[in-house]
């Protein structure tokens, strides 16, 4: 009789021991489902935030145009808009980890593309379609050869010195 006491005691144990590692997993899973949730919705985000960095720069309302400068070796990509007759930059603020379009003339500002940006470059040549990498935080690289109507610095002078050469 004692022994049979002792087998459902230990049956008991070991049903309560096996209820509370099913729910310990159950639980762990749960977790790594939320966590897997929430990387799925940010890069979705930052796919949704690329595509509307791609979606300005190919805008018909800028209009924009490639302007492309080898200095010193180094290829250096601007934009002009025909529309806005003004001319446009990309660049990285670390503050806040922003790739921001800014324009030349200082009356216009800056806007906002993209958050969380670590690093951004456009690759260059002359003869190929620069091609623009961006570098997040969460280390998510995005590339997209850009296909914009091209022009070139004339014998390596600055857009800027030339005279309505991009209309």
């Amino acid at each position: 009789m004692f022994w049979k006491k002792k087998t459902a005691f230990t049956m008991i144990e070991t049903v309560m021991a096996f209820l509370v590692t099913l729910s310990g997993v159950v639980l762990l899973f749960g977790v790594m489902r939320a966590c897997k949730l929430q990387l799925d919705e940010k890069k979705m985000t930052e796919r949704f935030q690329y595509s509307r960095v791609l979606n300005v720069l190919y805008s018909e309302q800028l209009d924009l145009t490639e302007l492309l400068q080898d200095s010193q070796k180094r290829w250096t990509v601007m934009y002009y808009s025909s529309k806005t007759k003004k001319y446009y930059d990309l660049e990285c603020y670390s503050l806040r980890s922003a790739l921001v379009m800014e324009a030349y003339d200082e009356s216009s500002g800056k806007m906002p593309l993209m958050y969380d940006v670590e690093n951004f470059k456009t690759d260059a040549s002359k003869g190929k379609w620069p091609v623009l990498t961006l570098t997040m935080k969460d280390g998510n690289v995005f590339r997209h050869v850009l296909m914009l109507p091209t022009k070139y610095s004339k014998d390596g002078k600055d857009f800027f010195d030339e005279t309505k050469s991009t209309d």
